[in-house]
């Protein structure tokens, strides 16, 4: 397995062009704009540091943008995920399955649960949740807010 670090070179232009996409996005009135986090925007993790840092910086321009966003009713929605079965967990967890049991649900999430979600918000018209960070983690955090 080869895993790849990322430094704050490196974080930069990815920040940088973040910023520079969300000014150019062309996006419907009554539209939805989603960004998937991570929950160390608000819980940080010592083995995630650049990479929590630069998301919380996504995360604070998002919101930024939310506003300006809104009365043109444009939703936008963070959504911060906990534990999720993807590739990048398996990098950084040597035991996943043992990991997994040490989570309040027992399990990691499914990517499919996030799709889910964003579907039934964009199908339901849920507009009014627009600058809010959802916490998508099967309870793991330790936050209140």
């Amino acid at each position: 397995t080869e895993i790849y670090t990322l430094s704050l070179h490196d974080a930069l232009p990815i920040f940088l062009g973040f910023c520079l996409l969300l000014q150019k996005i062309k996006i419907n009135d009554n539209g939805y704009v989603f960004l998937i986090s991570s929950s160390v925007i608000k819980e940080p993790d010592s083995k995630l540091i650049i990479s929590g840092a630069y998301r919380s910086a996504f995360s604070s321009v998002f919101k930024i943008l939310s506003k300006e966003f809104a009365s043109k009713q444009i939703s936008c929605i963070n959504i911060a995920p906990g534990p999720i079965q993807t590739d990048r967990t398996k990098e950084l967890i040597d035991d996943v399955e043992a990991f997994a049991k040490t989570l309040p649900m027992k399990r990691l999430g499914k990517p499919q649960e996030i799709g889910d979600f964003v579907k039934s918000i964009v199908e339901n018209d849920i507009k009014y949740l627009s600058g809010a960070v959802i916490d998508f983690d099967g309870a793991n955090s330790n936050f209140v807010y």
